[in-house]
């Protein structure tokens, strides 16, 4: 009898530690890291910059929301990358959000507040469906770069980047839109919000991404149980590779539906990309 009670206590010992991990330490927002190499042929020497991604906050209008995003804002901003690139979906189910005038203008204060000129932002299904154009006003209101089917030239310790914001495929936002020509020579890249997007026939080089959550919830053997996107499946969440684009697709910070990860976690990535020249 007793040992039935040891096995059964060591079992509920073990339970409880997944749930642990699972429910809660998977909801803690972390950093990853990530190196991705860009090979791009107009460039004539080799370059590196360090960017960090950002995506699927998902937050609700609550003093703990917003502080748990202002901490991890503060974490950011130790690491000081070149450039930090926000990539949709900042606020929870807009049904739940009492008064979303109020927290979509507090969202957009508290992303843009610091260091505006490095910061690039691109919209969500989320702010698809709670007035796009509102949310486009709010950061630009405070100054910032947001970018809806467009390219914005940013200086990053004296190199021009291109950094090309394109509209959430999925809520059919997005609208392919070429590089300038004067990007021609210079370290580039496209974000978007669904890596559906990437997989436009014209699109070329590194996509940064966000949307799948990398399925939130992903089980052994089975993996994803869901995930809302016509992106390839292994082009869903992290790094992805075939011969006309690097895709980097973020696990994101938040969550949708339900506050749960499993075989995920809560994350922010820090990616080191270094733009090679094939000649």
């Amino acid at each position: 009898m007793k040992y039935f009670f040891k096995i059964f206590l060591l079992l509920t010992l073990i339970i409880f530690t997944m749930s642990y991990f699972w429910f809660y330490q998977n909801l803690k927002i972390s950093m990853n890291t990530q190196k991705i190499t860009v090979r791009d042929a107009s460039l004539k020497t080799e370059k590196t910059i360090e960017v960090a991604l950002i995506g699927d906050i998902h937050i609700f209008d609550t003093p703990e929301e917003y502080k748990k995003i202002s901490n991890m804002l503060k974490d950011i901003d130790k690491k000081n990358p070149d450039l930090v690139i926000f990539a949709g979906d900042y606020t929870g189910s807009p049904t739940s959000i009492s008064n979303m005038k109020k927290h979509r203008l507090k969202i957009a204060k508290l992303l843009s507040q610091s260091d505006k000129q490095k910061k690039i932002f691109v919209l969500g299904n989320y702010e698809s469906w709670s007035n796009p154009d509102a949310w486009f006003t709010a950061f630009r209101d405070e100054k910032a770069n947001i970018l809806i089917n467009e390219t914005i030239q940013v200086n990053v310790s004296g190199e021009n980047v291109c950094v090309r914001g394109l509209g959430d495929y999925f809520t059919n936002m997005f609208q392919y839109t070429g590089f300038p020509e004067d990007c021609k020579n210079s370290m580039k890249f496209t974000v978007t919000h669904d890596p559906a997007g990437a997989f436009h026939q014209d699109i070329e080089g590194l996509v940064l991404a966000a949307h799948t959550h990398c399925g939130q919830i992903r089980l052994p053997f089975l993996g994803a149980l869901w995930i809302p996107s016509d992106a390839p499946l292994e082009a869903t969440c992290g790094l992805y590779v075939d011969k006309k684009r690097t895709l980097f697709t973020t696990a994101g910070a938040g969550t949708t539906l339900l506050p749960i990860r499993i075989g995920t976690t809560s994350s922010w990535d820090l990616l080191t990309i270094k733009f090679s020249s094939n000649q």
